[in-house]
C-alpha cells in the first residue's frame, strides 16, 4: 500500500485576504496512523496567479533544517526520518490505540530552500519557528463490510459500506489506489534489424516482453461521510468511484484498494469545508478563513495561519479484482501505416530514428510491413511498469 494513499491529500491552492505572503502559510498533509508508518508532508503554497501562469504543481515543498517527532502521553518520543520534498516518516508501528499523540515541527527559516525555482526562502519572521498539534485521541477505524460495483453500458460504479466499530466516533474518511494491469496497442509480428536493413519475422505465439505492464494511480481527493442522526453507525453502498468501460483500466485485470479511517468531528468539518469552498467557488477562503485553521499551532504566535488537520487514527482494507469482461475499448488499428519510402517519403532508418517501429498487419489489410509509433508496441514508454505487484492473479509477465 503507497504512503500516498495513506496521506489521503486533499489541499487545494488558494490565495487568502489579509495574508501578504503565502510563502509564510505552512500546510501540514498527513496523518498519525497508529501501528503502521506514517507520512506527514509540510510544505508552503504558490500564490494561486503564479501556480495558473507556471502549470506547475501549486505546493513549494521545504527542506532544511527541519525536524519532526511524534510524542505519546507517556513520555515517549518517535523520531521522523526526513525524505525528500518535506516528507517525513514516522515509524508508529509499535504505538498503541490506547495512548494520545501529539506531532511536534520545527525548523530554522535560513536552511530552507525555495524547490520551484531553487532559491533561498522569504520568510518575514527569521526566528525559530515550532508547530505542535494538541494531544490527539486515536480514531478507530470503521469496519469496511465490502466493496461492490455495477455495471451499465458505459461504466462501473463502485460503492463501499462501512461499520463503525466505535459508537463514539460517527465521521469517516477514505480513499482508493487502482492498480492495473495492460498491454501495449500491437503485439508486433515483425522487426526491422537497424543495422542490417532488413526486417525479421517474430515466430508465431511470440508475445513481447514491453506488451504487458502494470501501473497504478491514488485517488486525489477522499470522500466524506457522517453517520450522525442516522439510526445505525453505518454507510451502506456510497458510491466514491466510476471507471468507464472504454478505459484500458479494464483492459486485462484491475484491483481497486480501498483504505478508510475514522476522523474526529472537527476533522471532518475541515476537509468538508475545504471541499466544498474548492469545488464550489475556487476560493479556500470563501467562508471565514478561521475555518480553515485546522489543529497545527506554531507555539511562538498562535495567531499565525497554518493549514493542515492532523489526526491520530487506525485505518482498515479492503480490495476488489475486476477482470477484463466488461471492457469495451478496440484496438487503434488507424495508428498503423506503412511508410513512405520512396522520393517524396523517406528511407527506413529515418522512420526508425524518427520513434516509429514495425508493429502487426491490421485485419483484412493488404500485406506489407505496417509501422506505429515506439509506444504503442512498448507498454514502458506508455506509463506502463514491468514490477509485477505482489499477488497478482494473471500469469503474464
Amino acid at each position: 500500500m503507497s504512503a500516498a494513499l495513506l496521506a489521503l491529500s486533499c489541499i487545494y491552492p488558494y490565495e487568502p485576504e489579509g495574508v501578504s505572503s503565502v510563502d509564510d502559510v505552512l500546510v501540514f498533509d498527513g496523518d498519525l496512523v497508529i501501528g503502521e508508518t506514517s507520512i506527514i508532508r509540510v510544505s508552503t503554497l504558490m500564490p494561486l496567479k503564479q501556480e495558473q501562469s507556471s502549470g506547475v504543481n501549486p505546493f513549494i515543498f521545504m527542506y532544511g533544517s527541519g525536524k519532526m517527532t511524534v510524542e505519546d502521553s507517556e513520555g515517549k518520543v518517535y523520531p521522523a526520518v526526513k525524505l525528500s520534498y518535506g516528507a517525513f516518516q514516522i515509524d508508529l508501528t509499535s504505538a498503541s490505540e490506547d495512548l494520545q499523540y501529539r506531532l511536534t515541527y520545527s525548523f530554522d527559516p535560513s536552511t530552507l530552500v525555495n524547490t520551484w525555482n531553487g532559491s533561498a526562502f522569504q520568510i518575514a519572521d527569521p526566528s525559530i519557528h515550532t508547530y505542535q498539534s494538541p494531544w490527539l485521541t486515536v480514531r478507530k477505524a470503521p469496519g469496511i463490510d465490502g466493496i461492490r460495483y455495477e455495471v451499465d453500458e458505459k461504466n462501473l460504479v463502485f460503492d463501499a459500506s462501512l461499520t463503525g466499530k466505535d459508537e463514539s466516533s460517527k465521521y469517516y474518511r477514505w480513499g482508493f489506489e487502482e492498480t492495473w494491469e495492460f498491454h501495449a496497442d500491437f503485439n508486433p509480428e515483425y522487426y526491422y534489424d537497424r543495422l542490417t536493413g532488413k526486417y525479421g519475422t517474430y515466430p508465431e505465439g511470440y508475445t513481447s516482453p514491453v506488451y504487458y505492464c502494470w501501473t497504478s494511480a491514488v485517488s486525489r481527493e477522499s470522500s466524506l461521510f457522517s453517520t450522525e442522526g442516522l439510526t445505525e453507525n453505518r454507510v451502506k453502498r456510497e458510491p466514491f468511484h466510476t471507471v468507464s468501460r472504454t478505459s484500458r483500466r479494464l483492459q486485462e485485470m484491475y484491483r481497486l484498494d480501498l483504505v478508510a479511517k475514522g476522523v474526529s468531528r472537527d476533522g471532518y468539518m475541515f476537509h468538508k469545508t475545504l471541499k466544498q469552498n474548492s469545488n464550489s467557488t475556487g476560493d479556500l477562503f470563501s467562508a471565514n478563513p478561521s475555518e480553515l485553521r485546522g489543529n497545527i499551532t506554531r507555539l511562538e504566535n498562535e495567531g499565525e495561519l497554518v493549514l493542515g488537520f492532523v489526526e491520530a487514527v487506525t485505518v482498515t482494507r479492503a480490495h476488489i479484482y475486476v477482470g477484463n469482461m466488461y471492457y469495451r475499448g478496440s484496438t487503434p488499428w488507424y495508428n498503423v501505416f506503412i511508410p513512405d519510402t520512396s522520393e517524396d517519403g523517406m528511407p527506413l532508418d529515418m522512420w526508425y530514428d524518427s520513434g516509429y517501429r514495425p508493429a502487426a498487419t491490421p485485419p483484412d489489410s493488404m500485406p506489407g510491413f505496417y509501422w506505429t509509433q515506439h509506444r504503442c508496441i512498448d507498454c514502458t514508454l506508455d506509463g506502463g511498469r514491468k514490477t509485477k505487484p505482489e499477488g497478482w492473479p494473471t500469469s503474464h509477465e
